[in-house]
């Protein structure tokens, strides 16, 4: 099941990532109360997004197509062991 985009969400979603770049390219870290000043919101916002600060760190490093919070799984990969004998 996907969940909707709404507009106000995905410039957000944007506004966060910006300033959480800007953020990471001045002060080489990444806290998430300074990013949520930054950007104007609230400091749970982020955590609603992205779910933890490595979700909004691998936003800003490899783009917005590489971290969904939701993410189903992949077809055909079962819980517990796979066929290789390791989990996934």
């Amino acid at each position: 099941m996907t969940r909707p985009t709404w507009p106000r969400g995905a410039a957000s979603r944007e506004l966060l990532r910006q300033a959480a770049a800007e953020e990471l390219a001045e002060n080489g870290t990444l806290e998430v109360a300074a990013v949520a000043a930054r950007a104007g919101i609230s400091t749970g916002l982020p955590y609603r997004y992205f779910g933890t600060r490595n979700g909004l760190l691998i936003t800003v490093v490899g783009g917005p197509a590489h971290f969904t919070r939701l993410r189903p799984r992949p077809a055909g990969l079962t819980e517990g062991v796979s066929h290789s004998g390791r989990g996934w």
